[in-house]
């Protein structure tokens, strides 16, 4: 299985790719909506393996290092629009918040299948992925 992961905090980024190893899950593990957006496309030209699943934080900004937040809705968008253009199947999208379930029908609407809320753990991200 590969994974993409988007998210702003350095420390949940390397926190994401220890848990990620210890499943045994190939992660490519980035910092802002724009480049997991990049290595997503790279996966659908066939410049490198699909990915099976996406985690993107909800609340990090589109690029790394500017201000605002939003930048996990815009990618769901982007990969779900970059699928449909090139009539593949559609990866496991999973939103990662730090707030409650609340507002989970909004998190639906922008693409994503499922949610999980912060802090996350192995067992978490062995459930979203459905791995045994």
């Amino acid at each position: 299985m590969r994974v993409l992961a988007a998210d702003d905090d350095e420390q949940v980024r390397d926190i994401l790719s220890r848990f990620f190893s210890r499943l045994g899950v190939e992660a490519v593990v980035v910092a802002s909506g724009e480049e997991a957006l990049a290595a997503y496309k790279d996966s659908l030209r066939g410049l490198d393996a699909r990915f099976d699943a996406a985690f993107a934080d909800l609340a990090m900004p589109w690029r790394h290092g500017e201000a605002g937040e939003g930048g996990g809705l815009k990618l769901a968008g982007a990969i779900r629009a970059e699928e449909d253009h090139a009539g593949l199947g559609r990866a496991l999208l999973i939103a990662l918040t730090g707030a409650d379930g609340e507002g989970s029908a909004g998190i639906s609407r922008a693409g994503f299948d499922r949610f999980l809320q912060k802090p996350v753990g192995v067992k978490d991200l062995r459930k979203a992925l459905d791995l045994r």
